[in-house]
């Protein structure tokens, strides 16, 4: 029988927002387990400090660099020691990236076309594939997506399905949220959304300390040459996570 695919997607890192802990657990996984495929599906960067939440006298001097340069050397540069050189590798752009967009066509569009977080960071010479805003990236017969195109909140999931109709594996609301339906005419075909948790802080500045239902997770898909598939989210609690009868993390 055909292995399938082994693909390892991390959701809403928040660089420089992240739970350490619960991003050492991925990094645990991938130093004992081989992945043919990784999604880094958008928010990977905060963007906070070019936010236009942000008043211009709260931004800090250098940060933007300090950021772009951080999320290199503490979160890019450890997955890239972790996979194989055959690995695929993604890398999507979601709200938190426009932030960066914005900053540069609204409030300095005198210096469009000469920044890019894929410039910067050299993604595509380092054989990333860049997604824009906005994308759905097969993987088999599930289309990944951010889900800023879709919203948050507790109906996530059957929105997607309503609006996507098809298989969708999706982010952006940081919680683990499932819904399935089929066709009232189409009885053997039925679909399904997921979303899974994020590795950022579950508590962020914007926040101010208001309850919510964030979980750190993150998600693995096995993928046939078919195109069949199985998502399986992970949770991670206090750092560690529980996969196949091991325990990965601090």
């Amino acid at each position: 029988m055909t292995k399938p695919e082994l693909w390892l997607i991390a959701e809403d890192i928040h660089f420089p927002a992240y739970d350490r802990r619960a991003v050492k657990a991925v990094f645990d996984f991938l130093d004992r387990k081989k992945v043919d495929g990784l999604i880094l599906n958008s928010d990977s960067l905060d963007f906070s400090c070019v936010s236009h939440h942000v008043p211009k006298q709260a931004r800090k001097h250098g940060a933007l660099k300090s950021d772009l340069d951080g999320f290199d050397k503490q979160i890019l540069r450890q997955f890239e020691a972790r996979i194989s050189k055959d690995t695929k590798k993604v890398f999507g752009k979601g709200n938190h990236e426009r932030f960066l967009d914005d900053f540069i066509t609204e409030e300095n569009p005198e210096l469009a076309g000469m920044m890019s977080i894929e410039d910067h960071l050299k993604l595509n010479q380092r054989g990333w594939k860049v997604l824009p805003l906005g994308y759905s990236y097969p993987v088999g017969r599930l289309n990944v997506i951010h889900g800023d195109q879709i919203g948050s909140g507790q109906n996530a999931c059957k929105k997607a399905l309503d609006i996507i109709g098809d298989n969708t594996l999706m982010g952006h609301g940081h919680q683990i949220q499932t819904f399935s339906k089929t066709s009232p005419i189409k009885e053997k075909k039925k679909i399904c959304a997921w979303m899974c948790g994020c590795l950022c802080n579950l508590s962020q500045n914007y926040g101010k300390g208001r309850a919510n239902a964030w979980v750190h997770g993150f998600a693995l898909v096995y993928v046939l040459p078919t195109g069949q598939f199985n998502v399986f989210p992970v949770v991670i609690i206090d750092g560690k996570f529980i996969w196949n009868g091991e325990v990965y993390g601090a």
